[in-house]
This record gives C-alpha cells, structure tokens and sequence, in this order.
C-alpha cells in the first residue's frame, strides 16, 4: 500500500516537472530597452527593476545605456528607472504574448524628484516640508529659458524686486535686488546674493554683478523670502538668493552660439570631466558677449549725442571638486569677468573688471557631525566716465571714477543630525572684509580738472549664529536662528584736492532673530509662519563716497545708522496631485531707510546727501501656482501685490523705490521626448518710482518672451530666442528717462556631448 502510493506520488512530481519544464521553453520572455536622457543622450548606471508579485529582479544600464532582464516568466511587470539627478520613472509591461522592448527618457533636474535648498538653512535639505517661502529654479529650466541673464530669470518669481534693465546693458555699480517691497533703486541693494553659498554682493556698492556666473554654469538657482540676517548677516534683510554651480558626474562638453538683431552675439562653451577614480571632477566655462546695442532714447527725441548702448563681455569660470577619503571632500573654484559698455551718450564709458577665488572643504566628523570651513577672495575695479551735454551736438567728460575694492572671507560651521525632535543644530561664524576707494577726476569744463575726490574705508563684519530644528511630532516643525553681528568701519576718508577729513572708526552691534513653525493637517495642506528681524549695515560707498558734476553734487554720510527690519508672513502650502502651490502674508517694518536728503544749492550745484530719511512699511500678498501635469509639460503662475510707502517724515506717502503694486506672470515649460523644447512667458510690472522722492518715475509694461529649440540630432539643437517680442516701449530708467529693451530676436545652435 505504501509502495503504491509512494509510487503514484513520484509520478505526479514527474509529471509537474516535466510539464513546468515544457512550458517554461515555451513561454519564458524577456524585457529589453534603452535608457535616456530628455536631449537623447544614454544614461549609463541607471538602476532598473522588474518586479511581479512580490518578486524583482534587478540589473544597471551598461555603456550604451541599454538593460535587459532574459528568462521571465508570462504576466504584468512594473519596470522601474532610477538615477541620480534624474526624476525616477516606471511604467507596466506585460509579457503574457510576447517579449517587450520598453525604453525610457528620464528627466533631468527632478521634475517630480526631491527639490533641495541650502540658502534656507545653510545645510542642504528639502524643500517639501520647509517652514519659510522658497523658490528653486532647476537646471533645465534655465537652460531653456527666454532669460539671458540671471536677473532676468529672477523676475519671474514672486516677490522678487529688480531695476528694470538688465546684466546685459545695465549701469555696472546699479544692479540690485530687493524681496517683498522694501526698495530697489539707486540707493542701496537690500538682499543678499550668494554663490555656492558665499557672498557676492560688491564690496565697496553693494550691486550684483550678475554675469559672473553665465547660465551654463548653473545648476539652480535658490529664493528665499523674508530676512534671513538671522543666519547670513547684512544684505540679506530682504531675503537671499542662492546661485548653485554645477558639477559634472561624467564627461561632457557643451556650448552654444547665438546671433541676431543689434548685432548681438553670444558664445559659450563648457568642458567637464570626472578622473583620478571619480575623486576629482572639474569643469571649465568661458562666455562671450557682444552687441551693437540699442538707443534709449525714443526715435522722435532722439539728438546727434545719443548713442545706442553697446557692450563687450567676457568671462572666464572653472571649479574642481575634490574627494580627498570617504569623510573629505573639498573644491576650489575661480572667476575672471571683463565688460566694456558704451553708454547712450558720446563719451559715455564704464569697464568693470573682476576675478574670484573661492575654496573649501568639508568634513564628516565620527560624531556623524559635518564640519564646513569656506575661503573667499575677489578684486572688483570699475572705471566710469560720466558725461555733461553741451549742446545737440557735443558731451564732455564731466567726472571720471576709478572704483577699487578687496573683498576677503572666512567661514566655518558645525552641523549636526540628532534625534527626531531635535531634528538638526547648526554653530558657525563668518568674516567679512572689505577696502575700497573711489577715485574721482571732476570736470566742470571740457579738459579742465576742476576738483580730485578720494573716498574710501575698510569694513569688518564678524558674525557668529546658531539654527535649530525642533519637530515635536511627524507633521510639524519649530525653525529657530539667532546671529549676533559686529561691524566695523575704519580708515574712513574722504581727501579733495589733497586736504584730508578723516572720520572716526565706528562700530554697530547687531542683533538677528528668525523664529519660523510649520505644521501639516493634511498631506494636502499645511500652515506655516514666520518672525523674522533683520539689517542692512551701510556700505563704504553711502559712507565715504561724495559725487560731483559741473551741476548737481552727491554727498555721502559717515554718520549713517544701519537699516532694520521686523517682519514676519503667515502662508499656506497647498499640494494636490498635479498642483502644488504657495499663498503668503506678509509685513514689513524698515526703519533708518537710507536715501537722498535734499540739502539745496551750494557753489551753485543741487545738492543733496545719503541720509537715515524714513521708517517703511509694506505689505503684500504672494500667489505662487504650479501644474505638472505631465513629465515635459508644467506651467507656474504668479501674483505678487505690495503697498509699500513711507509711513514717517516729510515722504509720508510716498511709495518706495522700485517696487510696483502689481505684479504677474506666467510661464510654460514643454520638454518633449521628441526633442522640441518650447518656453513661452509673460509678465505683467505696474508703474513705479526709481526713487523715493517720487521726481523719476518708470513704466507700468506687459513683457512677453519666447523660447523653442529642436533637437536635429542627439547632440545638436537649433534654437530661436525672443525677448519683448511684442516689442512694448516702456521707461525702464526714471531718472534719464530712458527705454527699456527693445524686441531681440536671436537665433542659434546649441550643442551636448557626454561619455559615450
């Protein structure tokens, strides 16, 4: 009996055996395909998985970026693609018929991937559950973007204040930004500007020089709304931004050249590699501008003295990062940036010269803390030669401006991750010098030197902070920040035609508190809010710097008072499926806002002075809106409304400079798999004053720009480009009274070679 049955169970095993056997050679398949990039060039290492039932399998891209799981048995297998800096992506293959080839194209920069940010907190971490107002312009975007410069990519974000020229043509020692209303103009830049986290607003102006970092050497770019003094010190009052660099993860090499109307050209080329057993990857990037340039003045009051504006640019970047063992890492980075203007006058000239070197290196301690310490250097000289008008027909050089300033840094900085409540504490300092002089050659009659000005300083700043991230349950977080700042002017002197008055050394104590909280009701939904103190100390330039001309003198102020900020916003995150979005409250109070006092006619010149002229308020609202509704396609939306006056002393009333009740716009980002890239924006600026007196006031315009590319081969893109294509004449300079950017039509090709 037991035999019997012994036997006829053997027989059944047989049997399923055999059959198992005979139908795996019949139904076994395989999965195979291609992983690319969105420009089509292969992605080599991506991770693929297949998995059914609870089962994978698992493999990696190859060389030719190609995958291929053999021996599978029939059914529904969901195939996914991960790679770094690339957006993970997966899809259904069903093999219950046939084998199936299943290609990708991932998208670079994360279209759907974690977003990071390290201007916030000054450790990098995501943006997904931040308790302040940020905005992270990646990579690609930018790249594809109507934007030739990194002002004109800020100004479509929401609470961003800019003048209305931009990097290209604007006045060299002008160029300054403001967040949320608190004034942008002539006088002062009240926000903070940094590059791989280091500070680059100019040492002796205070002004950006924002073509110092081309767009092809980008990664992201970083906003963060409201102060953070708190963790970054002076200029950063307003709110910060973070321009992050790239670093290439394999050979590449890439450019573009571009031509059209003005006779404007634009060439750019970058080389990058990774060596020495992926230890060292470096890259190179060199920049070319030039155009015949455009006049300012409109056609009908146009003389023989106005000229269009031209301008020559060339710029030099390379960076090294470096991974000296598994706990160090460092990089080293350096810059040169040369620009020849022509302004809209005859004789009319400025030339800025630049160059950077900047280092650092980074150690994980076996506490699991990270240890940080960062160098900086940067040489700025400005030459500029301002014109009076004779007549129709003849200008001469009525004061000339040799501009010099030696900026050097340091920081270090502690960080840590602890438990969950005590999410992550921060310990740092930083220090901040600056000496700068303005040579001035004043002429009140053609080839007659009438006065020799020299103003000039040096400036300390000393700051030491601390951040901590409490989160006292799953769904909430407590951001606190506190820095105390000492800052020191020395050397101050102001020396005309030889006789010296010299001031004495003063010093500011400050004090910077951020307390910002978040809280998550639903995952739809979130609340978050910020307290916020911040200052902008006065620059050498407002203290020690005195203007003349022929008809109108500029006195600086050695007295000045830093400017203060009490702020705060109340805001709401709001993420749904394919929408995720942004609405802020907030309030500002500026005190010891620094502007032009008038002081009368002395020696026959109008005369005014920098002065402590008013207390400030604004006050606003922020709608920020972003549909991905697919992979290659999203579009974002933006509102921002600001009333921002004076509120004490004889402007009460008065708006504040540079910054427009109303502004809006509207941007379309479409990246297809076939390679057609298309990048259509608009925005809406209301009218404004250059200044806070009200006597130079600018344009309310509608500005609509346009990019489209079209691979024509997997490494090689045609492009076409259009900034104010409606070609909408506006006043962009209140004080000349002079236009904005005509329509620019440019054209060009683009090229991207990786490894192969």
């Amino acid at each position: 009996m037991a035999k019997s049955l012994f036997c006829s169970l053997t027989s059944i095993v047989l049997s399923m055996l055999i059959t198992s056997a005979a139908y795996g050679q019949e139904v076994n398949r395989s999965i195979t395909g291609t992983v690319r990039d969105l420009n089509g060039a292969v992605v080599v290492g991506a991770a693929v998985v297949a998995s059914r039932a609870g089962q994978e399998r698992s493999t990696t891209t190859d060389s030719q970026g190609t995958y291929s799981f053999p021996d599978l048995s029939p059914g529904k297998y969901r195939v996914t693609v991960t790679a770094q800096n690339f957006q993970t992506l997966s899809r259904e293959v069903d093999l219950t018929n046939s084998e199936s080839a299943a290609d990708f194209q991932l998208a670079a920069g994360g279209v759907a991937a974690e977003v990071t940010i390290s201007a916030a907190t000054r450790y990098e971490r995501s943006t997904e559950d931040l308790p302040l107002s940020v905005t992270v312009i990646p990579r690609r975007e930018i790249l594809n973007s109507p934007g030739q410069t990194i002002d004109d990519e800020l100004r479509y974000v929401a609470g961003v204040n800019l003048q209305r020229d931009n990097a290209d043509v604007i006045f060299p020692v002008n160029p300054s930004i403001a967040v949320r209303g608190l004034g942008v103009g002539d006088t002062a830049t009240r926000s903070l500007v940094l590059l791989d986290g280091l500070p680059i607003n100019g040492g002796f102006w205070g002004a950006v020089f924002w073509n110092r970092a081309p767009e092809y050497t980008i990664e992201r770019l970083e906003v963060v709304r409201g102060s953070s003094s708190s963790l970054f010190g002076s200029f950063a009052m307003g709110g910060t931004v973070n321009i992050v660099t790239h670093a290439p993860e394999q050979r590449e090499l890439n450019g573009e050249l571009q031509y059209g109307e003005n006779q404007r050209f634009r060439s750019s080329l970058q080389y990058g590699d990774v060596v020495a057993n992926d230890r060292i990857a470096f890259s190179l990037n060199t920049n070319y501008y030039t155009t015949n340039g455009f006049f300012r003045v409109p056609e009908n009051d146009r003389r023989p003295v106005d000229e269009s504006e031209h301008a020559i640019s060339k710029n030099f970047q390379g960076r090294s990062n470096f991974k000296f063992s598994d706990s160090a890492r460092g990089f080293i980075r350096a810059g040169y940036y040369d620009q020849n203007r022509i302004g809209d006058h005859q004789l009319a000239s400025t030339h800025v010269d630049l160059s950077d070197v900047a280092g650092g290196v980074d150690f994980d301690l076996n506490d699991s803390s990270v240890f940080s310490t960062r160098l900086f250097y940067s040489r700025e000289n400005v030459l500029i030669d301002n014109v009076r008008e004779v007549d129709d027909t003849t200008t001469f050089v009525s004061n000339s401006h040799d501009n010099e300033a030696d900026i050097f840094g340091f920081s270090a900085q502690w960080s840590k991750a602890f438990s969950r409540t005590v999410s992550h504490l921060s310990l740092g300092v930083d220090f901040r010098r600056v000496d700068g002089t303005n040579n001035q050659d004043v002429f009140n009659s053609p080839n007659t030197l009438s006065a020799e000005i020299l103003g000039g300083g040096t400036q300390t700043a000393t700051g030491v902070f601390a951040e901590i991230s409490l989160r006292p349950n799953s769904r909430s977080e407590i951001l606190g920040s506190l820095r105390y700042d000492n800052f020191r002017d020395a050397d101050g002197r102001i020396v005309t035609d030889g006789v010296t008055q010299a001031f004495p050394t003063r010093t500011i104590n400050l004090v910077s508190p951020r307390l910002a909280a978040r809280y998550q009701f639903i995952d739809q939904l979130a609340l978050r809010g910020a307290y916020y103190e911040g200052f902008r100390a006065p620059t050498l330039a407002e203290r020690y710097r005195s203007f003349e001309s022929p008809t109108f003198r500029g006195l600086s102020n050695p007295e000045l008072a830093a400017e203060r900020l009490r702020g705060g916003e109340v805001g709401v995150d709001i993420r749904h499926g394919i929408f995720d979005g942004q609405v802020n409250y907030l309030y500002n109070r500026l005190n010891n806002f620094v502007g032009s006092a008038e002081v009368g006619f002395i020696d026959g010149k109008f005369t005014v002075m920098n002065t402590n002229i008013a207390k400030t308020r604004s006050q606003g609202v922020e709608i920020i809106g972003n549909l991905r509704f697919t992979d290659y396609l999203n579009f974002t939306g933006n509102y921002t409304f600001t009333d921002a006056e004076v509120i004490t002393g004889p402007l009460t009333g008065n708006e504040l400079e540079g910054a427009p009740r109303n502004v809006a716009s509207l941007l379309l980002n479409y990246y297809a798999p076939f390679g057609l890239n298309l990048s259509p924006r608009a925005r809406f600026v209301d009218d404004a004053f250059q200044d806070i007196t009200h006597e130079a006031p600018m344009d309310r315009h509608f500005i609509f720009d346009f990019f489209a590319s079209y691979r024509v081969h997997r490494n090689l893109d045609l492009f076409v480009v259009a900034e104010n294509l409606f070609n909408k004449e506006y006043i962009a300079d209140g004080f000349a009274q002079t236009l904005g950017a005509p329509r620019q039509v440019s054209v060009g090709i683009r090229f991207n070679l990786g490894r192969k």
